[in-house]
């Protein structure tokens, strides 16, 4: 319901962390307690795949490299998520020899971002 959220449906939910690494962070869970991507239903599945769809598009409109991860484990009590780590900025000293990340967007700004519609671009 805050600043921070990107997405929201029955199924799933997609927003930028309080404490981002990285300017535009993106984490995106299904609102069912699992463990791991096999435990969800075609419904999360989809809703998902959705916010993944929202996140990557608007990441593609402005030529953003990222990375994504899978989260998932074998504790009964860890709940199943994917990160997007876009790459926008480079890791500095303090970054790479303290482990302390500098992010110069906060996930307010992120989060309407993404919620933004996006662009129209006819291909010929």
């Amino acid at each position: 319901e805050g600043e921070r959220l990107i997405f929201k449906d029955d199924f799933a939910v997609a927003f930028c962390p309080y404490a981002s690494r990285f300017n535009y962070e993106a984490w995106l869970f299904p609102k069912r307690h699992t463990n791991q991507l096999e435990g969800c239903d075609d419904n999360e599945l989809r809703s998902m795949a959705s916010a993944l769809k929202r996140v990557l598009t608007r990441l593609r409109e402005i030529d953003a490299p990222y990375n994504f991860y899978l989260h998932y484990h074998d504790d009964p009590d860890f709940h199943f998520h994917i990160e997007v780590c876009p790459r926008i900025s480079k890791l500095g000293g303090l970054e790479l020899g303290a482990g302390i990340f500098i992010n110069s967007v906060s996930p307010e700004e992120a989060a309407g971002f993404y919620r933004q519609k996006l662009a129209f671009r006819a291909s010929f």
